[in-house]
């Protein structure tokens, strides 16, 4: 589901970047390395396929030459044709499972995420596929791959869990090794009263892509396949803000995610330029989500993009807006409103709201967009052509110059996004173009027509000429994208060049194929026209090449190297790389990393073609060894939670931080763990697991080269406190709020309040049962919040067996809550929060209205005697609050009303609305 949800979604947010929520991640973004897999990579020769062969087995698109006759009508249509035009090379390989053997039927997927030739992609988008398969027999893929571009490739996310290997280039041959499955599993609960909510939206992230998957009646989730690494999960559901777990462990113990109550958006739209406010523009919050359905089996390979939740309503008189019970994070905004320019706010996607915080937006009035067609170096108006305006390849409008070349086109079409561009088209083969930049000091906006120039390119590797080949025709920073074209039989293209202003004199044009792409050339315009064929050579240039190993002189395949300014290469069987083509004289940083390895970098002040092969030593990524033990058994620890920490020096001292590097768990070996360390410093290991008291390792002293001695950490049983509240029935009691808190701080009348406030606290769950580690034990005595003791005793509770404490309240009673609307029938289900009141209310107790009981009818069960205050919520309706008093054995009845919010009156002239939604007036 896209959502964008994501992706801000994380408070935490280093946490979404995130991908609301929701988030957006999963063939997103360009990261170097590889995820979960490991590579063995050939890169031969340089060989020329056989373009037919290329479009034959191309897997999801459909090749269609782009040729300058063929104008894509909309953005999309662009993208997919470039798809199929540019994918001129290939990227092979087998996939295998950890033991090395092949796998058939594995789903891999080729995307292009950072191409020169094509039009970056707006950051809310997914990078575009070029390609996806299945596995044959014999565990091999071919997929087509553009040259000159930067892929990332994803295998499995069925049976096994996916893998992504980021910066694949064209004619890369790949061992992608993929990982056992695991699976998260747990249960969503609203942090206010303990209660599993059902259909909550659940999202991991992490590892090679975002799964998600919707809780169930109970609450409870699972998320499988999933590589065996920390990873990232959020949790959101409507009415509820989005909930975060950080390192989370597949195969580990199940995940309690609380998600705290909603909150209210608000903010204010006014005029860009008189800054008055604007009464009734339509507010559209929306949330999207992009991930895959996680359903092992499932024979889902991509990620879905979806809107998971939206809400629209209108500015008032003040041009106020208001969304209630919605996330602080992890969503968008689009306001429009007739006569304005559509706004997009994409502030809080990743940015967590603060409390009490409106967002300030403006809108700035539609302007026609005018201007002239003209000629020649007096620029003489052309009457009567074809004008059109675009905006990112999408035609919006198409209109005629009139008698003195002038045109007006209006903006009602315009989204608001994309830049502008208005072309013209003259007669015989007159054409020109300019980007429209709206608020310029420009007096006038001209569309210069010039007559077009014909180039002949002949595309050669040596002396052969290639067929299919692509060439790129660019004249820097002009409004359009470069003209591409593809040689045919004879490696020729014969090709009408239209310049989008008198003021282009020169071109660059470059050629690939196949994974080989020839220095870009500058010609002029006039003198090319005088050239009989302008010739781009595959093989010109120079070539950097050399061989990476080991310490040991052993040559590492599967290497990448790469630098800025060259098409990067994996190392082949024997370790070797060719990098080019490049300018002799160029200097280049080189790069070269392998799993496994620490980065290297080499730096080459210039390229000659006389230099010699570079001989580029990784040194081992350094491991820090270890193993968990059980300190009451001897017997190792098979489920913990490790995080490696490295030491900070602060203003205040020394500390130890968390490092995002992964701590791995070698299978078939309970209680082992391996660390890398990425730099010299000091370390220690942090581990806790479920009924353990947290444990750190002892430190290490890390010289940047020795393997540190393997440490053992020892877990010693918690002190585990379970606490179970029923009433003088046996009937269970959720939603109490239970404080355990330091029995010795508790006798001072002067530390008692800070005790109690910083006191470990927990409500019941729909079982009456709240549970504490804590850790090394202690004596202890119960609370119900602030309000009062659960008895006079005392608990010693100590590590060991967990200790089990029934606490009996007085008899209940249960209140039954009807809510009604405005003509008098029963509301379906509205949300209703009941909790104690009263200044010497003897508990501090908190509830939810449940999906349990008549739809009409809101009923909480075992409510301890006292007052309680209410709150009802209805979409579309005025909250209320209101009290009432339980007593015990006895079931209070009450009834309330809820009148429906009163939209503010419809605006009239320049500031009207022109779309309905749902309305409500923000209270002063």
């Amino acid at each position: 589901m896209p959502v964008r949800l994501i992706l801000a979604c994380f408070v935490v947010l280093t946490v979404l970047g995130i991908a609301l929520l929701l988030l957006e991640e999963p063939v997103n973004g360009v990261g170097r390395g590889v995820s979960g897999a490991s590579i063995l990579a050939s890169r031969p020769e340089t060989t020329f396929p056989d373009a037919g062969e290329l479009q034959a087995q191309s897997a999801d698109t459909n090749p269609s030459p782009l040729l300058p006759e063929h104008v894509p009508e909309t953005r999309e249509e662009g993208l997919a044709a470039r798809a199929g035009i540019l994918a001129d090379g290939w990227v092979s390989g087998h996939v295998v499972d950890p033991t090395g053997s092949p796998q058939a039927g594995v789903p891999v997927l080729l995307y292009v995420v950072e191409d020169p030739w094509d039009e970056k992609l707006d950051d809310d988008e997914l990078s575009l596929k070029i390609g996806s398969m299945r596995t044959d027999e014999a565990g091999a893929f071919k997929l087509p791959a553009r040259s000159g571009a930067a892929h990332t490739l994803f295998a499995g996310g069925l049976s096994w869990a996916r893998v992504r290997l980021d910066e694949v280039v064209a004619s890369d041959q790949l061992q992608v090794r993929v990982e056992d499955p695991r699976w998260i599993e747990g249960v969503v609960r609203d942090a206010e009263w303990a209660e599993p909510i059902a259909g909550a939206q659940v999202l991991v992230i992490g590892g090679a892509e975002s799964l998600t998957a919707h809780a169930d009646e109970t609450g409870a989730f699972r998320l499988a396949p999933v590589p065996f690494e920390n990873v990232q999960l959020a949790a959101w559901a409507p009415g509820f803000e989005i909930g975060f777990v950080e390192d989370a462990l597949p195969g580990w113990e199940p995940v309690t995610m609380e998600l705290e109550p909603g909150r209210e958006v608000t903010g204010t739209v006014i005029h860009a330029e008189t800054r008055e406010p604007l009464v009734g523009v339509e507010v559209r919050f929306s949330m999207d989500l992009a991930a895959r359905v996680a359903n092992e089996g499932s024979p889902e390979l991509e990620a879905a993009q979806d809107t998971v939740f939206e809400q629209v309503v209108l500015t008032d008189e003040a041009g106020e807006f208001f969304v209630p019970d919605v996330p602080s994070t992890g969503f968008v905004l689009d306001l429009t409103a007739e006569g304005f320019v559509p706004h997009r706010h994409t502030g809080c996607v990743d940015w967590v709201l603060p409390l009490h915080c409106p967002i300030s937006l403006r809108m700035s009035p539609l302007e026609e967009v005018q201007g002239r067609v003209v000629v020649g170096p007096d620029q003489a108006g052309v009457p009567g052509v074809p004008v059109e305006l675009s905006a990112d390849d999408e035609v919006l409008v198409r209109g005629t110059a009139d008698e003195t070349g002038a045109f007006s086109f209006a903006l009602d079409e315009w989204s608001g996004q994309g830049r502008l561009v208005v072309t013209a088209f003259g007669d015989e083969d007159l054409r020109g173009s300019t980007r429209v930049r709206r608020h310029s000091d420009e007096q006038e906006l001209l569309v210069h027509l010039t007559e077009p120039v014909s180039l002949r390119v002949k595309v050669t590797a040596g002396s052969s000429p290639i067929a299919g080949a692509q060439v790129a025709v660019e004249a820097g920073r002009g409004p359009d994208e470069p003209m591409l074209v593809s040689t045919g039989s004879d490696g020729t293209v014969e090709l009408s060049y239209s310049r989008s202003s008198p003021d282009v004199e020169h071109v660059s044009l470059q050629a690939r194929y196949a994974g080989t792409q020839s220095l870009p050339i500058e010609v002029g315009l006039v003198e090319a026209e005088g050239l009989s064929e302008i010739v781009l050579d595959l093989e010109e240039g120079t070539w950097i090449e050399g061989v990476v190993r080991d310490v040991a002189g052993h040559p590492i395949a599967g290497a990448r190297v790469w630098g800025r300014g060259v098409v990067g290469a994996h190392t082949d069987f024997e370790g070797t790389f060719r990098l080019g083509p490049l300018e002799e004289g160029t200097g280049v940083k080189l790069t070269a990393f392998a799993p496994g390895y620490r980065e290297t970098r080499t730096v080459i002040d210039a390229v000659s073609p006389w230099m010699d092969a570079l001989n580029i030593t990784l040194e081992s990524v350094v491991l820090w060894t270890g193993r968990v033990i059980d300190g009451a058994t001897g017997f190792p620890v098979e489920k913990y939670h490790a995080r490696l920490q490295r030491e900070r020096l602060m203003d205040t001292g020394p500390v130890f931080k968390n490092l995002k590097m992964r701590v791995d768990h070698p299978p078939g070996d309970p209680g082992a763990l391996s660390a890398e360390l990425p730099s010299e410093g000091r370390y220690r290991l942090l581990i806790s697991s479920l009924d353990y008291a947290e444990a750190v390792s002892e430190i290490v002293v890390f010289d940047g080269t020795r393997e540190p001695p393997p440490t053992e950490i020892f877990l010693m049983p918690a002190a585990v406190l379970e606490v179970t509240v029923r009433d003088s029935s046996g009937r269970p009691v959720p939603g109490f709020r239970v404080n355990v808190v330091d029995a010795l701080a508790s006798k001072d009348p002067k530390r008692q309040k800070k005790a109690r406030k910083n006191s470990p606290s927990r409500r019941t769950n729909s079982e009456g049962v709240a549970r504490f580690n804590l850790g090394a034990g202690g004596v202890y005595r119960l609370a119900s919040g602030g309000a009062g003791w659960l008895g006079p005793q005392q608990l010693n509770v100590t590590p060991g067996p967990v200790i089990e404490e029934t606490y009996h309240l007085p008899a209940t009673g249960d209140l039954a809550l009807v809510v009604l609307d405005d003509s008098g029938s029963p509301m379906n289900r509205p949300r209703v929060t009941v909790r104690t009141a009263g200044k010497n209310r003897a508990y501090d107790l908190m509830r939810k209205s449940s999906p349990r009981g008549a739809p009409e009818q809101v009923l909480f069960e075992a409510l301890p005697p006292g007052e309680y205050a209410l709150s009802v919520r209805a979409r579309g309706h005025e909250s209320i609050k209101a009290t009432t008093v339980v007593m015990p054995r006895r079931t209070q009845h009450k009834q309330l009303v809820l009148r429906k919010s009163t939209p503010p009156p419809r605006p009239t002239g320049a500031h009207a609305g022109h779309s309905t939604g749902t309305v409500r007036h923000k209270k002063h």
